[in-house]
């Protein structure tokens, strides 16, 4: 879109009328620069009205997003200038509200908010920034242009389940997502619908239960088992170094009683044992004698639907174990080479 200044001596006054190439007035602020130093004028409706002695006078036409210096001449001034319009689309190219989308420039013509600027013919480089999302995009400007440019986002759809698989209305959740972050509530259906939510890692936090969950959004809907409001997770450890053994015990249970079936992992450096609770919510993992030579940590994971309560245990090793080992060790060494020699 061109941009005609056209300037008119009379009576000593100036009369800058500024419009795009089709007539509409252009807005915005004319900086005036001369020995006296920086006088603004404001443009109205393409007009701005100060005093000049004829000469050329350097003037700077500034926009929310446009800063242009050129010279004034007592005729006419034409400006080079062209309407840019960037359309910011998601994955499935329907569009994203301007008003999310925030526009950098390469050059210092471009600056500020809004997907509409004007631009100098010839290579136009800005930056689309929408929460933690960057796109950089090269314009070509040779006349009015429009550009879309296609960012990694799209609408989120989660369903928010219990553990049983019943809806949960009203629940308060935070969700996260590469600078994006909002609070609000599932519908009576459990549901929670959520536009332009950047692809990839999310974070469903439920600030009434202390929990978060992570998610992966590729555009599909998601349904999210909570774990109970309310759940008891206990740890007991019963070593005896003399019988060279040691069972860790796991109970899961609510305030209306144990849960069964529910998912146990026992891990540590270099093993792990999965298996799921019986009827009364327990579990029980038998450790192997050589894992009680050393002290070790273990890493006790419970799975609630999709969320994971976890808690660390310390088994301390002993020398008594390593002292059976060894014997125990030779005794089957003697009688392996015993049976061995009476052959």
């Amino acid at each position: 879109m061109l941009l005609l200044l056209a300037a008119l001596f009379l009576t000593g006054q100036l009369h800058c009328l500024i419009v795009t190439v089709d007539g509409v007035p252009a807005d915005g602020s004319l900086l005036i620069f001369s020995e006296h130093g920086v006088e603004v004028f404001q443009v109205r409706q393409g007009y701005a009205l100060f005093t000049g002695d004829g000469s050329a006078l350097n003037a700077t036409f500034v926009t929310e997003n446009l800063s242009y210096s050129f010279l004034i001449h007592q005729n006419f001034t034409v400006l080079n200038l062209h309407r840019v319009v960037v359309k910011a689309l998601d994955i499935h190219r329907e569009p994203i509200p301007p008003t999310a989308i925030k526009l950098e420039g390469a050059a210092p013509v471009i600056k500020g908010n809004g997907l509409k600027f004007l631009a100098e013919e010839g290579i136009c480089n800005v930056a689309l920034r929408y929460h933690g999302i960057s796109k950089n995009v090269s314009i070509l400007v040779e006349g009015p242009t429009i550009t879309q440019v296609v960012l990694p986002v799209v609408d989120l759809v989660v369903r928010l389940l219990s553990w049983q698989g019943s809806p949960l209305a009203g629940e308060e959740v935070v969700l996260k997502a590469n600078g994006y972050s909002t609070r609000t509530l599932s519908d009576e259906e459990g549901t929670i619908c959520l536009q332009d939510v950047p692809l990839g890692s999310v974070t469903l936090e439920l600030p009434k239960q202390n929990i978060s969950i992570t998610l992966v959004h590729e555009g599909e809907v998601i349904e999210v088992r909570l774990p109970p409001k309310k759940f008891n997770v206990d740890v007991t450890i019963n070593v005896n170094y003399l019988l060279h053994s040691a069972e860790i015990k796991v109970a899961v249970a609510t305030p209306d009683g144990p849960i069964e079936n529910c998912p146990v992992q026992l891990s540590a450096r270099g093993f792990s044992i999965r298996g799921l609770t019986d009827e009364h919510g327990s579990i029980a993992f038998h450790l192997k004698p050589l894992l009680l030579l050393f002290d070790q940590q273990y890493n006790v994971t419970v799975t609630l639907g999709d969320y994971q309560y976890c808690k660390s245990i310390y088994v301390k090793g002993s020398p008594l174990a390593i002292l059976l080992e060894v014997i125990s060790s030779s005794a089957l060494a003697a009688l392996i080479y015993y049976i061995h020699g009476r052959r």
